[in-house]
This record gives structure tokens, C-alpha cells and sequence, in this order.
């Protein structure tokens, strides 16, 4: 709206405003002036009409004296006769004194004599109904003095009745009252018409019990009170109304009175105001005219040119334009304001522009790239050059983030990246800690024919004057990062398995050999439960795979270990499944697929470093010569003595042999238990723990496939011990103890047995938590726990799926280990297992096994 016509708009406004102020005071004042001079007029009519009913009431008395002080009326109470009554008791002595009814008593309430008189009856004796009321309702002739007197209002039949009641006495009003005069008037139709004439107003009396009663009287009687004895009542614009209750006789409410008068005083104020409502109309009008006009002249005009000019200058875009300034005033110096921030905006815009030129370089000289999204996650028009290329797309300005990055919708990935997006939008937590949540902090995307890896970065930027907020995205195409991560991950995965190649070939060779036959085991235990579904073979494949994945470590066969550990997650979810006919095996043999390829692609690759001579073709047990061969050699060299003829050379030669063929078997612990041994340092570094690891009586000997048994059970003791028993070096520095744990095994052979003790100075096994976790799990009975010894509780360690760990890790957790280890000492070995603990000093596992045990 332009200026003229806001102010056009605004006097007029104003004036109405003004005018209507002045209006409605003006109507206010002269209405209430004009109601209160019409209220006092019917208050003073209300008064009027009681000063009658006074006045009359005045005028009954007057009459009554005149007969209650007479001699002769005196006697006649006394004595009745009919002389008086002739003289002076006749039928017009009634009706000339302008009464309804008169009654003469003596002192025993007798009546002497009675008449009443209405318009349409002659005069005639009081009924006995009348006169009941009189005496005996109230008790107008019970007279203590002389001078006593009593008038006022009754009703009787529903009529008002003003009446006067003295006491009969001698004319110079000495003596005892002799008996009661009483007068009485009803006030009729004709009474009430003739007090309107008299106070000039249309009036209605009526008892407040009358059943004729209006509901305007009725509720007036609820408005009257003593402090607002008459109540007023607007019945229409034309009339109205005012009420007062006037008393009985005996000073009780006893009538309602109502007067009803013309509004002529309201119609009078209804003309006056609109008069002044014409008056004021025309005096707006021609002052809003006088006002426009001016304001145009002094103001508007004016204005309309400064407009112009500025809107000239602002099409054109030439801030080198500038506006007119005439004369001194306020609009004069606004022009030259005007003027001032115009250089300042040319100024300003040459320096902007040289900016925004330098930001646009540095953004698009950049090789990181710079976007903002919107609150609805789509990118908005400012974003670095360098992130088209990084994202190999044109035109980025409105697309969606989750398209851009290729993120399928109803993913679980597209959802946490859309549940992290919201919480960086309401600024949940700071932007530091958010991107320890970024789910997309390195993702892959397809450009072509190409595949990039892209780091990306979110920062919340939120406007706090607008209260808009945006989200800054750092993208960095790291590709050849990845790729380079990948080339020396692989080459020091390759470092580390020809280390381990080039220490022990034989022993990584073992372990290619035993890899491909517990791969061959399990593929035959997966047929079996497709054959009959049970739990069995399935925690047999699971044992399987439990214990390729810890040797896999220790050769740097990472993603041997990593999907041995994924295989074991499903095997684990499926062995927990009530129902094993459900059971779907398809990603556990995609997996072992898996497996199979990796142990034969890194015999490939050893292959083609070292020589086909290194590896043989048949997965076997190797000393010097294979131990099959040397144990049917002997069999045969001792079944051909024993078929000769039995001489002591013979005998003597067998058990030459026999102590020669055990000889044989012998190795070293430290050559027997080396897979274990060299398992161990990465143990303690993948666990983050300060430990020293010692071995003695490693030139004990033992036999091979002894020790060939007994490398999974004691791999599984020391893991254990490492990760539950030898705590973390802040918290053994807490307890007082030296920040560098030990860990030691100790071998040696006692009275026909190998003895091996693992010992840790840790935090030992808390016996209590043990029962509690083993009665969490549902492990042990209720006979257990009401009589439970040390022994037995710690006898729970090897339950399967026993742990007392809180989550399940890379290296323990699920509760297989020690069962495993039990299941190899006792039920294969045919050995003992003794546990010697005490809490915060650390924990001895001591295995006692036949030196025999394994069947020649």
C-alpha cells in the first residue's frame, strides 16, 4: 500500500477513532444523566404514591378519632339501643364517610355492631370471616392505654386493606377503654385508579402471597432489600417499571408496589445522541479531507518522489544514482542518508564481490568437498566445485543426500544414517561426539564403472536469527587411501605368515593340513543335520570352527579369523533355536565355501614363494618320516618277532624296539606345544594386557600326537587366563600390585604322568560369581544350591555355554573353551584337572595325563 493511502487511511482512522472516542463518552455521559434523571423521577412517583397511601391513612385516622372519642358511642358499646343506631348508624352514614367497612367491639371482643360496604352490594353486617381476621388474626382490639392506636395494611382475600383501630373512649378521652372502633377501606380497582389519578402514573398494588402475583413482582421481591428498598426494571424502550414492598400492620412485607411510566426522558436522550452522532460524522469527514489534503502538500508528495527515485536506482541496479535532496527537513535528510549508504553498498559490493571470487577459488581449489544440506536433507545450491567431481554428478543443488550416497531405502544402514542426521539437527550432543556415531564416516559408491571410497564428515550449523539450521558436509575422496591400506594390510598379513613359514615350516604347514581337515569334518557335520536336524552336529561344527579361528591368528591369517568368528555368530544363533527342523543352513555353507577358498589360496600363494617341495600333497602328521608309516612299521617288525619261536634274544629285541619306537615319538614341549606357544604374544597384544609369558621344563619330552591333543585344550587355558584371570595394568596398579603380570606353564613327568601347570598371579576365580552366573543361566539344580562346596562351584567353569564374561569377544565369551578342554583331558586323555584359586592372587589349572593315554 503506498504512503498517500496510508495516510489517507491513517487520518481517517484516526479521526474515527478520535470521533467515536468523543461519541461514545458523550453518549455514556448524557445517557446516564438522562437514566438517573428518569430513575429519580419514578423513584419520586414511588414516593408520591406512598406519601398518598400515608396521607390517606392520615385521613381514616382523623375520622376514626372523631367517633372513638364520643360519649355517646362510649355508652353505646356499653349499652346497645336502637336509638343510636337509628340517629346515627344508618346505611349512608358508611358511604358518606367514604369507608368499606366499620366495627364496633366491647372489652370481651363482642361485636355491637358491623357493617361493609362495596360497590356492588349494599351495606350489610360484617361476615364473620372479615371480622375473624380483624379480632383474632390481628388482634386490632386488644388495647393497653388509651392513647394506643393501631393503622396500617392487611390483606384479606387477596385485597389490600387499609384500615385504623382505636380504643372507644368517653369524649374528653378520660377513663378505661370501653371497647374497638375500626375503619377500613379496601383498595379495589377504583381505590388504585384513583391514586393514579392522584400521583398521575399507572400504578398495581397486590399482597406479595397473592397467587395473582406477575413474575416481574416476583422478581422485584428477590432485587428489594434494605439497602436498595426500590428496584427498577426497563421493560422496553418504551416503558418502565419501578417496585417497593410496603408493610403490613404489623410492620411485616405485606405489598408490592408497582408504578409504570413512559420513557419519555429516554427517547428525549435517544435524539439528542444521534443528533451528536450526525454532528460528529459530518465534523470527521471534513476534517479528514483538511488533514489528507496537507499531508499531501507538506509530507506525501515528497515522499512519492524519494520513492521513485530510490525504486529507480533499485531496477536499474546503477548504485552510482542518487536521490534528490530539497530543503532542510527530516525527508531531506533522509534523501541524503539515502545517498550516504549508496556510496557505502558500491563500496561494499566491489569487496564482496572480490571475496566471494576468493572463497569460490579456495572452495574449488580444494580436493575436499564442501556442501550444506537443508532440514529435509537435500543439498542446497552451495557446495564446493571439487564434490561434483568427488560424487561424479552434475547439478547436486536439490537432490536427496541418501540417493547421492547410494544408501537403498528400508536398509538398516540408510536408517541409522537418517536417525544420526535428526539427532545432529537438534544438536542432541556436540558435533565432536556425533561423529564417533557417524554410521557413513566411510562408505562406497559406484560412479561408473569405477568404485570410490569417500570419508565423510557432518558439522550442525544453526542460525540463530532465523532459527533455520543446515548441516555442513565434508566429503574426501580416499580411494587410494583404501586401496594403499589394503596393499600393506595384505602385505603385512603376508609378512607375518612367511615369518611364521620361514620360524617353523613344518609347524604352518601342520596347520594348513589340520585347517583343510576340520573344514572337511565340518562340511560332514553340516550333511548330517541337513539329513536328521539336531543340536549335536551342530555344536560339533561349532566346536570345529571355535578352534580354527584361534590357530588362524597366530599364522596372520586375519580373514581366516574374521570369517571363522562370523560363521561362529551363526552357528551360535542357530544352536540357541528351540526348534532345530527351522534350522537354515545356507550362510553357514557359504561360509565354510569361504574358508575352504582361503586355505587354498594361501597354499597357492606359499607355493609360488617357496616351492612346491614345501607342501605335500596329503595333510599328515610329519617328523622325520610320517608317523602313520613309522607306527606300521613297528606294528609289522613286532608281529613278525612275535610268530617266531619266543628265545630271550627275541624277547629282548622286542622290548629293544618298543623303547626304540617310543624314543621316536618323543619331541621336545618346546617343539611339540609351539603352535600354542606362538599363539600367545598376540594373545596378550589383542587383549591389551602387560604380561610376561615363561615356560618351564620346555626339553621335557612328550609324546607327539600327546602333545598334538593337547595343544587346543591348553591354548584355550591360557586364553582364558588372560582375558579373565590377568587384569588390565591401571587396575593390578590399583590393587597394589606390579604393573607387568606373569604367566607361566610348567611342564614336567612325575610317576608315569605329564603334568602341566598354567599359573596367573590375577585376580583369581570368584567363586561367588561363578554360582551366580551358573543360576542365571539355568545351569545347576536346586538340590546344588542348598549345599554347595568350593569344589563343585568351580567344577561349573567347565559347563558348556558356562562364561562369567558380560559380552562375547573375538577371543572368549561364549563358554566353549574350558568345556573343550575338559572334554580332551578327561574323556579322551583319561586325565584329572585340579583348579587351585584364591581371590586377587591368581589361579594354578594343573592337568595330570597318562603319559600312555594315546594308543600306540
Amino acid at each position: 500500500m503506498k504512503l498517500k493511502r496510508k495516510t489517507i487511511l491513517f487520518a481517517a482512522l484516526a479521526s474515527i477513532l478520535l470521533f467515536s472516542l468523543l461519541f461514545l463518552s458523550s453518549m455514556v455521559v448524557i445517557r446516564d444523566g438522562f437514566n438517573k434523571v428518569e430513575q429519580g423521577l419514578i423513584q419520586k412517583d414511588i414516593n408520591r404514591v406512598s406519601s398518598v397511601l400515608n396521607e390517606m391513612k392520615r385521613t381514616l385516622e382523623i375520622k376514626s378519632s372523631d367517633w372513638a372519642k364520643w360519649d355517646d358511642l362510649y355508652n353505646f358499646v356499653s349499652n346497645p339501643s336502637r336509638e343510636f343506631t337509628d340517629a346515627n348508624l344508618k346505611d349512608n352514614t358508611i358511604i358518606d364517610l367514604h369507608l368499606n367497612f366499620m366495627l364496633f367491639t366491647n372489652n370481651k371482643d363482642s361485636i355491637i355492631y358491623s357493617s361493609v360496604y362495596t360497590d356492588s352490594a349494599p351495606p350489610a353486617p360484617v361476615s364473620t370471616e372479615l371480622s375473624d381476621t380483624l379480632i383474632n388474626t390481628y388482634k386490632l382490639t386488644r388495647f393497653l392505654s388509651s392513647s394506643a392506636i393501631t393503622s396500617g395494611i392487611i390483606t384479606y382475600k387477596d385485597v389490600p386493606v387499609l384500615l385504623v383501630a382505636r380504643p372507644v373512649l368517653r369524649s374528653d378521652g378520660s377513663g378505661k377503654p370501653n371497647g374497638t372502633l375500626i375503619f377500613g377501606i379496601f383498595i379495589k380497582n377504583k381505590e388504585k385508579k384513583h391514586l393514579s389519578e392522584l400521583a398521575n402514573i399507572t400504578l398495581d398494588i397486590l399482597p406479595i402471597t397473592s397467587p395473582r402475583l406477575p413474575e416481574d413482582m416476583k422478581n422485584a421481591l428477590l432485587k428489594i432489600s434494605d439497602s436498595h428498598p426500590v428496584y427498577l426494571n426497563i421493560i422496553n424502550k418504551d416503558k418502565i417499571a419501578g417496585y417497593r414492598v410496603i408493610n403490613n400492620i404489623v410492620n411485616h412485607p405485606g405489598l408490592v408496589l408497582k408504578i409504570t411510566m413512559e420513557r419519555i426522558i429516554a427517547k428525549r436522550a435517544q435524539t439528542t445522541i444521534q443528533f451528536l452522532h450526525h454532528l460528529f460524522l459530518i465534523i470527521g469527514i471534513i476534517y479528514c479531507v483538511f488533514f489528507t489534503i496537507i499531508m499531501e502538500k507538506i509530507v506525501t508528495s515528497r515522499i512519492t518522489k524519494v520513492n521513485n527515485d530510490v525504486n529507480k536506482i533499485s531496477s536499474s541496479g546503477n548504485h552510482t544514482l542518487r536521490v534528490s535532496c530539497d530543503g532542510k527537513d527530516e525527508l531531506a535528510l533522509l534523501s541524503r542518508s539515502i545517498n550516504s549508504m549508496l556510496e557505502s553498498l558500491e563500496k561494499h559490493k566491489k569487496d564482496l564481490s572480490r571475496q566471494n571470487y576468493e572463497m569460490s577459488l579456495i572452495m574449488n581449489t580444494l580436493p575436499i568437498g564442501l556442501m550444506s544440506i537443508d532440514e529435509n536433507f537435500l543439498i542446497t545450491p552451495v557446495h564446493s566445485r571439487s564434490c561434483e567431481t568427488i560424487l561424479d554428478q552434475a547439478s547436486l543443488a536439490g537432490k536427496d543426500i541418501f540417493t547421492i550416497l547410494q544408501l537403498p531405502p528400508q536398509t538398516k544402514q540408510r536408517n541409522d544414517f537418517h536417525d544420526f542426521l535428526s539427532l545432529l539437527k537438534i544438536g542432541a550432543l556436540p558435533d565432536w561426539e556425533m561423529q564417533a556415531l557417524n554410521p557413513c564416516d566411510e562408505i562406497q559408491i559406484r560412479t561408473g564403472n569405477k568404485t570410490k571410497w569417500l570419508r565423510l564428515e557432518f558439522f550442525r550449523m544453526h542460525h540463530e536469527e532465523t532459527g533455520s539450521t543446515r548441516i555442513l558436509v565434508e566429503a574426501k575422496d580416499i580411494t587410494n587411501e583404501k586401496i594403499l591400506t589394503e596393499k600393506v594390510m595384505k602385505s603385512e598379513q603376508q609378512n607375518i605368515q612367511l615369518k611364521a613359514i620361514a620360524e617353523d615350516p613344518e609347524l604352518f604347514k601342520e596347520y594348513l593340513y589340520e585347517s583343510i581337515q576340520i573344514l572337511e569334518q565340518a562340511e560332514t557335520a553340516i550333511e548330517k543335520i541337513e539329513c536328521c536336524p539336531d543340536k549335536k552336529p551342530i555344536n560339533e561344527v561349532f566346536r570345529y570352527i571355535h578352534l580354527l579361528k584361534g590357530s588362524s591368528d597366530s599364522f596372520g591369517m586375519a580373514e581366516m579369523a574374521e570369517t571363522a568368528g562370523i560363521l561362529e555368530d551363526d552357528l551360535d544363533n542357530l544352536r540357541n533355536l528351540p526348534d532345530s527342523s527351522s534350522v537354515d543352513l545356507s550362510d553357514a555353507k557359504s561360509l565354510l565355501l569361504k574358508l575352504s577358498q582361503i586355505i587354498y589360496q594361501t597354499i597357492t600363494e606359499v607355493k609360488s614363494i617357496f616351492g612346491e617341495e614345501l607342501l605335500l600333497d596329503q595333510p599328515q602328521i610329519v617328523l622325520k618320516i610320517s608317523l602313520e608309516k613309522l607306527h606300521s612299521d613297528y606294528e609289522y617288525f613286532i608281529k613278525e618277532l612275535s610268530e617266531k619261536n619266543v628265545t630271550p634274544n627275541i624277547s629282548r629285541m622286542i622290548a629293544l624296539i618298543q623303547k626304540h619306537y617310543l624314543t621316536l615319538r618323543m619331541e621336545p614341549v618346546r617343539r611339540g606345544f609351539s603352535k600354542t606357544f606362538k599363539a600367545v604374544p598376540s594373545l596378550i597384544k589383542r587383549l591389551d594386557k602387560n604380561c610376561a609369558f615363561v615356560i618351564k621344563g620346555e626339553e621335557c619330552l612328550v609324546d607327539c600326537q600327546l602333545s598334538r591333543k593337547l595343544n587346543e585344550p591348553l591354548l584355550h587355558t591360557i586364553r582364558n587366563a588372560l582375558d579373565h584371570g590377568i587384569e588390565s595394568p591401571w587396575e593390578r596398579q590399583k590393587s597394589g600390585k606390579e604393573e607387568c603380570a606373569r604367566l607361566s606353564c610348567f611342564f614336567k613327568k612325575e610317576s608315569g604322568f605329564l603334568i602341566i601347570e598354567v599359573t596367573d598371579d590375577g585376580r583369581g576365580i570368584d567363586v561367588d560369581k561363578v554360582l551366580l552366573k551358573a543360576e542365571e543361566r539355568g545351569l545347576v539344580s536346586e538340590g546344588f544350591l542348598k549345599n554347595p562346596t568350593r569344589e563343585s562351584i568351580l567344577e561349573l567353569i567347565f559347563l558348556p555355554a558356562f562364561s562369567t564374561a558380560d559380552t562375547v569377544s573375538m577371543i572368549s565369551g561364549r563358554g566353549i573353551g574350558l568345556y573343550s578342554v575338559q572334554q580332551v583331558i578327561k574323556n579322551e586323555l583319561s586325565g584329572s584337572i585340579k583348579i587351585s584359586t584364591q581371590k586377587k592372587c591368581g589361579t594354578t589349572f594343573t592337568f595330570m595325563i597318562p603319559d600312555h593315554s594315546v594308543t600306540m
